[in-house]
């Protein structure tokens, strides 16, 4: 596969209602300091050095945090 970013966070749903969080995405740092959101239904696999997607189209439109959401690692860790 192709390199184009790298993960920088996890998109967690948060929820009164439910206990445990959803994951919903990637955080994916691309360069020169843009960030791009990846649906995880995208991910096909996560290992320690890689994310492979399922398909090769991804949007690069600019991540914007909605209401009821957080991020993983900067936000809740």
């Amino acid at each position: 596969g192709e390199s184009f970013g790298r993960v920088r966070d996890v998109v967690i749903s948060i929820s009164i209602v439910r206990q445990q969080p959803r994951v919903l995405g990637l955080v994916v740092d691309l360069a020169p300091r843009r960030k791009i959101f990846i649906p995880i239904l995208r991910v096909a696999a996560i290992e320690p050095h890689a994310v492979t997607l399922s398909t090769g189209n991804v949007s690069l439109h600019r991540f914007e945090q909605r209401p009821g959401e957080a991020l993983a690692l900067g936000q809740v860790l």
